[in-house]
């Protein structure tokens, strides 16, 4: 099996309950992705270290809702459960 279909359908099943968008919407949220709202985060800092560590992470969600909209365009992630990661109401 290849890694990433594995990933993909892994952040699918995520999605697809209320448990699994908690942590979908906690982990972009911990990268400075504010998905309900629909605004990324400044990773400015004015410690260049602490800049490069936001910068990581933000890296690594901006992936992440790349994957999820992409799942989204083939139809692997349904699109009910898209308006539903974006509230928390559950």
């Amino acid at each position: 099996h290849n890694a990433a279909i594995d990933e993909l359908k892994d952040l699918c099943w995520l999605a697809t309950g209320p448990r699994g968008r908690r942590i979908l919407r906690r982990v972009l949220r911990e990268s400075g992705i504010n998905i309900m709202a629909a605004s990324v985060g400044t990773t400015f800092h004015s410690n260049y270290g602490q800049m490069c560590f936001a910068e990581g992470a933000r890296a690594r969600g901006l992936n992440l809702l790349a994957k999820l909209t992409k799942a989204l365009a083939t139809r692997d992630l349904k699109l009910e459960h898209w308006p539903l990661l974006l509230t928390e109401k559950e």
